[in-house]
């Protein structure tokens, strides 16, 4: 048996806590792609307009030149259900 050390275990409990807030992000995308499915025009519009600021609240946050969270965004899309929608 090996004995984590103190370094091991807060990269373990960063990963955790990583993986809780990835979760949390997949419900209320999956949330929002439901209502991207509504039968009202409305309701689809103010999904899309969340969608997209989102994406800009991800770009303003970012440092300059890097994409890493609109890209997590987008492949958060992409493996969710919102593919069904086009299929």
């Amino acid at each position: 048996m090996r004995i984590n050390s103190v370094e091991e275990q807060q990269q373990e409990e960063e990963e955790e806590e990583e993986e809780k807030e990835d979760s949390k992000a997949f419900f209320i995308l999956n949330e929002i792609i439901l209502v991207l499915k509504d039968a009202k025009e409305e309701s689809r519009k103010e999904a899309y307009d969340v969608l997209i600021n989102i994406s800009s609240s991800l770009r303003s946050i970012s440092p300059v030149g890097s994409v890493a969270p609109c890209q997590k965004l987008i492949n958060m899309v992409r493996y969710s259900s919102l593919w069904d929608i086009f299929a």
